[in-house]
């Protein structure tokens, strides 16, 4: 699982690839490079592979920014990408490039002069130097399984051992990849946990009645605190100065999911006192809201923080709180308790379904509707995040169809043989070959290389045959029924292959859901698939505009709640398994959809939408590189700003961004900033 260094297509340097999230990175040298393999004792940060070349300087394609540390972590410079050249003498340094789809590390032993070109920032080392550079990927592995019975304390002691995957108790644990994954969960007939697997000395105890209505809802809150979960009659937050009643926003789970929210955001303003200490937007709205003094706060333990942390009153909270990502709703029994280490990784918020907690459970949507499957169509309660997963028994109208086992096959996967990106577009009915040309939409990314493949009239064999090959996104047309998907000769059902081996899916067909749960069931990871009938020039719209969507980097759940928001499809669409999957990372590790409405001649409003990715999740910064200094968590919306239009132009040139103009869905290769409408 380690990333691997190679030769450039083009050009001299090192090209990194992760094999496993599908990622590259190039760094290009004026000449050819012999590279060798070296340790990573030298290294201030964790790496998983790194190699040696000597050369006079390094170019590498984008326009990020750069920290650069000595050799103990002190942060010594950083070059901001519009801004002066930075200049340093003879010295050891680490260099960290940012917003790299590969994390990426530089070890300099002499001077160093980092300056940028249009597309580019380049390193001089004013002579021939040798230099390190290591990688890390940013797939996280489980440490192991802990196994728990049904008795839901047995539960409660599993969810007390998330905390041993964080990899520090300070305010940097709010970065995504100081977090690593909690161990997986599963069913058995005795408790067991792997040696090892031992939680961290936090002092913080979440205590709540032995209740799964309680338990679930805590889970990602006790993960990022470290938090044991111990019965009591009562729940309530104990530190070793304080108790916290965890009803005191009206109910608890609205409490418990807003003191994530709280802690992740003070986390986030309190860190930029430490080794990054970069200007956060949010800081200026955090200290207008409070008399706290990050300073000193980044200086105490972790429950003398969260002490100073709850001082703060809900109604100052209320106005700095950040939009979040993810709500998930999920039925209070053993059955999901599995799906438990993936919601607390995603720091998701959670509601209970059908229970005191939370009120009724969701109404049928249709007492006479259940899919081919017998499943029954549920219209869960309105969620005020962007994206919303149900893990409860039926069909949710609008939100993402959870699948433990198509959880666990993404953390399961393994390097591919290939190095390339395989996409199979299968057009099976005639009236539709319009939308095969989604083909000229798949690729159109540099430094990554795709493989895209049309096929048109497969029979069921053929189709059978394809489904269990092994490759990254299958792109389907056509027509499906009770008895399967359309081939020339018949119907495919999908209930009938043992080994699905396509990762990811759209079955752009009316009625494709009852399929589509069949090929999750049978190997896939994720897919978007039809719960009603769909007309074909939408279905074209919308499978064109995935596409795009998802070639751009956005995850298979984002890039379907942009077309239903945009296109008005309602909930005819739906994804199942595990909408977190990308088939290729962002050019910016994150991805974002940008709005835009003119306000004269020479100037716009745009906001920018960052939408959480395997690479960059909750607590990840990004910055907006010629438009403002600043730099914003990877949470809600930035904006409005009234931009230049020829600042816009910039933001467009460093990446492929899906624009909301005028109630149409556009991209920024397609249109002129300067003469917007």
């Amino acid at each position: 699982m380690r990333p691997e260094f190679t030769s450039p297509e083009s050009g001299y340097g090192v090209r990194i690839e992760d094999p496993i999230e599908n990622a590259q990175a190039e760094l290009y040298t004026p000449a050819p490079v012999a590279v060798d393999a070296v340790g990573d004792d030298e290294f201030y940060f964790p790496i998983d592979a790194a190699v040696r070349f000597t050369t006079e300087s390094i170019v590498y394609p984008h326009r990020h920014r750069v920290y650069v540390r000595r050799r103990d972590g002190d942060l010594v410079g950083e070059f901001v990408p519009g801004e002066d050249p930075l200049e340093l003498p003879d010295g050891r340094y680490n260099v960290e490039l940012s917003s790299a789809p590969v994390k990426t590390y530089l070890l300099v032993d002499g001077r160093l002069d980092v300056t940028e070109s249009e597309h580019a920032i380049e390193f001089d080392f004013d002579a021939d130097t040798t230099v390190r550079v290591g990688a890390r990927s940013f797939h996280e592995s489980p440490a192991g399984t802990i196994t728990v019975t049904d008795d839901v304390e047995d539960v409660m002691r599993a969810v007390s051992l998330f905390g041993s995957s964080l990899k520090t108790l300070s305010p940097e644990r709010s970065f995504p990849t100081l977090r690593g994954h909690p161990p997986l969960v599963e069913r058995g007939d005795e408790f067991r946990a792997p040696a090892g697997i031992e939680p961290p000395d936090s002092a913080v105890e979440i205590a709540v009645p032995a209740d799964y209505r309680y338990v679930y809802p805590a889970v990602p809150l006790a993960f990022y605190l470290g938090a044991t979960l111990t019965p009591s009659d009562a729940p309530e937050l104990r530190l070793p100065e304080r108790t916290y009643d965890l009803t005191a926003d009206g109910t608890y789970e609205a409490t418990v999911n807003r003191l994530l929210r709280q802690f992740v955001l003070f986390d986030c303003v309190v860190r930029t006192e430490g080794y990054y200490p970069v200007d956060l937007a949010e800081r200026d709205a955090f200290d207008a809201a409070t008399d706290l003094d990050p300073a000193a706060l980044y200086d105490l333990d972790l429950t003398a923080r969260l002490d100073r942390y709850l001082d703060v009153s809900r109604d100052a909270v209320a106005d700095i709180l950040p939009e979040w990502h993810l709500t998930t709703d999920i039925a209070p029994s053993p059955e999901q308790v599995e799906l438990l280490p993936f919601l607390a990784n995603d720091l998701s918020l959670v509601r209970t379904t059908g229970t005191a907690a939370t009120g009724d459970a969701p109404e049928p949507a249709d007492t006479q509707f259940r899919t081919p499957s017998g499943e029954l169509l549920v219209d869960p309660d309105p969620v005020d995040t962007p994206e919303h997963v149900w893990a409860a028994p039926g069909y949710p109208l609008g939100a993402n169809k959870a699948s433990v086992a198509a959880c666990r096959r993404r953390l399961d996967r393994t390097p591919p043989e290939k190095s390339f990106i395989e996409i199979h577009i299968v057009c099976n009915d005639e009236q539709m070959t319009a939308e095969s040309a989604v083909d000229e939409l798949y690729g159109l990314r540099e430094m990554i290389q795709f493989d895209v493949n049309v096929h048109y009239e497969l029979s069921q064999t053929e189709l059978a045959d394809l489904l269990e090959r092994d490759f990254d996104f299958l792109h389907y047309i056509g027509h499906v029924n009770e008895d399967g998907l359309q081939c020339a000769d018949g119907f495919l059902d999908a209930h009938t292959l043992d080994d699905v081996r396509v990762k990811s899916f759209l079955l752009n067909a009316c009625h494709s859901y009852d399929q589509g749960q069949a090929l999750i069931e049978n190997g896939s990871y994720a897919g978007v698939v039809t719960l009603d009938d769909v007309a074909d020039s939408m279905a074209t719209r919308v499978g064109k505009s995935l596409a795009r969507l998802l070639n751009a980097g956005f995850t298979i759940r984002s890039s379907l709640g942009i077309v239903q928001n945009e296109m008005f499809t309602g909930d005819q669409y739906i994804v199942l398994g595990d909408g977190g999957t990308t088939i290729v990372q962002s050019q910016t590790g994150m991805p974002a959809s940008v709005d835009v409405a003119k306000t004269s001649s020479s100037e716009v409003i745009a906001e920018f939408t960052p939408h959480p990715s395997p690479e960059v999740s909750v607590g990840g910064i990004l910055s907006i590189i010629d438009v403002t200094d600043l730099n914003y968590l990877s949470l809600g919306t930035i904006g409005p700003m009234n931009l230049q239009r020829d600042e816009l132009a910039a933001v467009f040139r460093e990446a492929l961004y899906p624009i909301h103009l005028g109630g149409q869905l556009v991209w920024s290769d397609e249109v002129d900033a300067k003469n917007l409408p």
